[in-house]
């Protein structure tokens, strides 16, 4: 079973194997040729929309630029056409020939043409405006083609766009056993089949449908202009040292390039044809005047194709350090030539366990349930958490600097135990200002019975307080359920986590430079975030939601006093003026 999103990894059951039902236990794809995506990277870097073609046969898909004699004028992607023949007219093309059996790439060759006179599928052709790559889903694996887009919003690079269409062409041959691509049902199925025949070509069908279901969600986002998979902060960075690679965890259609990565010869045709990095998450951009100043906000959200799945379903972490549910959050804010930006992260509790709702699905919370090592001992049972949770939070430090994390789950009941498991792995690995012990030794403390933890005046009480002394790693607890009866208050107490004014976010600092002019196309940086707060409850979603709210609010006063916009006083007086989030009604 293959992951429908990013075609890596295997889906460890068949109640995964769905879209939105946790896609791949392991999308990390260790065997990926780096060569290949460093090709690929450069290939289809700054690609220009523009519509092109696609011819439907027997055998083969093509995606054609160039005039073909028999060519109709096709005018949206919803007209349709049927053609005899396909032949080009010119000496030599860089259109793309897709083999449907063999999901060969290569160039159309010159006066290339092939037979449409049978078959289901001859001669069909339509519009579209970009090519996703081949996917694969459980039974069987599809082209993707983009045939409608709609904007979310301009960025200072360029301009952001979600795609609302698209067209799936199954791959293999069109007279077998398979799924009807317009109409998203199994088709070919034999009379007489057996029931688990039947309940096979019902799963294809739930499979295909929810993959459809994809592309109508406004949840796949693209820019022909720039990386979407980095910050503000990593696009500047790259400006120093050319163009950057893609942030792979982030690349929701890395998978589905492999097979053009792969192909020899097709340079032009990838910049042509092929879509730069989609990334799966939200986007949108308003303006506003703020003090007679034009403000451009912007939100954009990337959940990471490592470890992916809905709640229930994937928890914690896998044994390279990725955890479930991991969504980098990033707040733009521009205010004449300048750009400002903060970035935030939330992911599930990183240790080794699970929610199994299979017994009865009716439960809204189903009991948590940690894994350990079977004959480990004490400190062999730790070993794994300790070893996990280091790789996890190495990566945190080596991408975004200092590490602080809000711990939102309860204080008491399971969620209390998980949440103290989570208080005690890390502080177990934290030594001095901020440097990590080996996880054996930190296994070994937590074995014994002897962790170091830091002020429980700090860290075990519902309103901690932040600590005068600052670290590299920090870690506060805000059992925010508990405040949900008076949320004004509330949110005054979370900000006072983090010390006064914010000093431990504002110690954070947020990205901000010059924007190029038309006189220098240079990028002057004025500062740099240096730490990410990471954000978690037991689902990363109500209480998440709220608490990263809370920060986003504070922090965007902060942006526009980096910016000009507002002076410290009036920042400080916008930041205290009423409730703006209202009271949470769920909590979760």
């Amino acid at each position: 079973w293959r992951c429908a999103i990013c075609s890596t990894g295997r889906v460890t059951s068949r109640r995964n194997a769905g879209l939105r039902a946790g896609l791949c236990s392991d999308a990390a794809d260790g065997e990926r040729d780096s060569n290949d995506r460093m090709a690929m990277n450069e290939a289809i870097f700054s690609r220009s929309i523009v519509s092109f073609q696609v011819y439907v046969t027997d055998h083969f898909y093509l995606l054609a630029s160039s005039r073909l004699t028999s060519s109709p004028a096709l005018n949206g992607d919803a007209q349709y056409a049927r053609l005899e023949e396909f032949r080009f007219d010119q000496s030599s093309c860089d259109d793309l020939v897709i083999d449907r059996r063999s999901c060969t790439i290569r160039p159309a060759l010159p006066q290339e043409s092939w037979s449409c006179r049978e078959g289901p599928d001859r001669g069909e052709c339509f519009v579209a405006i970009a090519c996703l790559g081949i996917a694969q889903l459980p039974h069987e694996s599809f082209l993707v083609l983009v045939t409608a887009c709609e904007s979310a919003g301009r960025l200072p690079q360029g301009e952001l766009r979600r795609v609302v269409k698209a067209k799936v062409l199954p791959m293999g041959p069109p007279d077998g056993p398979g799924l009807d691509w317009r109409a998203g049902v199994a088709i070919g199925v034999p009379a007489g089949t057996s029931a688990s025949g039947l309940a096979l070509g019902d799963a294809r069908t739930r499979s295909l449908r929810q993959f459809k279901d994809l592309f109508k969600s406004g949840w796949l986002i693209f820019s022909e202009d720039f990386d979407v998979t980095h910050t503000q902060q990593r696009l500047a960075d790259a400006q120093k040292g050319g163009r950057p690679e893609w942030d792979e965890r982030l690349v929701w259609n890395l998978g589905w390039l492999q097979p053009f990565a792969r192909a020899p010869g097709l340079e032009e045709a990838r910049r042509r044809f092929l879509l730069q990095p989609v990334i799966f998450g939200f986007a949108a951009v308003a303006t506003a005047d703020v003090d007679n100043v034009r403000v451009d906000y912007g939100l954009i959200a990337r959940r990471s194709r490592l470890r992916t799945g809905v709640r229930y379903c994937r928890r914690g972490l896998d044994d390279e350090g990725h955890c479930a549910n991991f969504v980098e959050t990033e707040q733009v804010v521009r205010a004449g030539d300048a750009v400002s930006s903060f970035v935030t992260v939330r992911g599930s509790i990183p240790l080794f366990w699970s929610q199994d709702d299979s017994k009865d699905w009716t439960q809204i919370n189903p009991p948590v349930k940690v894994d350990w090592d079977e004959g480990g001992g004490e400190a062999g049972d730790w070993l794994r958490h300790a070893e996990g949770m280091r790789r996890h939070v190495i990566d945190l430090r080596e991408r975004y600097g200092r590490v602080l994390v809000l711990n939102l789950v309860d204080q008491a009941g399971p969620e209390g135990r998980l949440g103290k498991m989570f208080r005690d792995v890390f502080t177990s690995l934290v030594e001095g200002r901020g440097g990590l012990r080996d996880a054996r030794a930190a296994a070994a403390s937590l074995g014994e019975g002897t962790v170091r933890v830091i002020d429980d005046q700090v860290l075990v009480k519902q309103h901690p307080g932040a600590r005068d002394e600052e670290s590299d790693l920090d870690f506060f607890d805000f059992a925010l359920h508990a405040h949900a009866h008076d949320w004004q208050a509330g949110q005054q107490e979370l900000q006072d986590v983090f010390g006064e004014d914010m000093k431990q976010i504002r110690s954070c600092q947020v990205f901000l430079s010059s924007l190029p002019s038309r006189e220098s196309k240079a990028v002057h940086v004025l500062m740099e975030q240096k730490g990410v707060v990471r954000v978690n409850c037991i689902d990363c979603l109500d209480r998440t939601n709220l608490a990263q709210s809370v920060l986003a609010r504070w922090v965007l006063g902060f942006q526009l006093e980096c910016l000009g916009v507002l002076d410290t006083g009036e920042r400080r007086r916008a930041a205290a003026a009423g409730d703006a989030l209202g009271a949470p009604h769920s909590v979760h």
